[in-house]
């Protein structure tokens, strides 16, 4: 039976698709005793959960401005420029517009996709006369550079991620107490068996 724990997850539109859920040893004992059908909506109940956590640590990032990774300072232009205009300094801010509008949403032209990020058409307002640009545009030049503008890359959310896809076997468990708590046994069965085979 293929799990429909292991979804493929897309993070920032277009840019990258993030697989949290790989099959584990928990996950595949955790599948065995529950049907299909509860399979499949706590996939989905959970995909939101991680991707909601996912946005909550993005935010938190941003808010704080303490990032993951050291990133390279702002230029002295563009620090200026923002000074000039009274935007917002700091990494992964300027108007607030990336922060405000970011999204988790499901997509099901060809199944279901959870997503995390701006929609397709969510323009980013712009300032100083900077013409209208989608936000994830704007993101997926943030996170991965665009080096025609000489803009270094400062990944947020594939760090942030990463952390998270370390923890999922965890937070799957908390998930399951506090949400399917009449599953709580599979969990802990699951430990157990782990336990013996090693």
């Amino acid at each position: 039976m293929t799990s429909h724990l292991s979804a493929r997850l897309l993070v920032l539109p277009a840019m990258q698709i993030w697989m949290p859920l790989s099959r584990t040893h928990r996950f595949d004992a955790f599948l065995q005793g529950v049907p299909l059908d509860i399979q499949i909506r706590i996939s989905h109940i959970f995909a939101t959960h991680v991707f909601m956590i996912l946005k909550r640590d993005v935010k938190s990032a941003i808010r704080r401005q303490v990032f993951p990774i050291v990133y390279r300072p702002l230029s002295l232009k563009w620090t200026e420029r923002k000074r000039r205009l009274g935007l917002q300094q700091g990494f992964w801010r300027a108007s607030g517009s990336l922060y405000r509008l970011l999204s988790v949403w499901r997509e099901t032209d060809k199944g279901i996709t959870h997503c995390i990020g701006w929609r397709p058409g969510i323009m980013h307002p712009g300032y100083g006369g900077s013409g209208q640009v989608e936000c994830a545009v704007i993101a997926r030049a943030l996170e991965l550079g665009a080096p025609r503008r000489h803009l270094p890359a400062r990944p947020l959310f594939s760090p942030i991620a990463a952390n998270l896809s370390r923890r999922v076997s965890d937070i799957f468990k908390d998930f399951i107490h506090r949400k399917f708590p009449q599953y709580d046994y599979l969990i802990d069965s699951d430990r157990a068996s782990i336990a013996a085979y090693e």
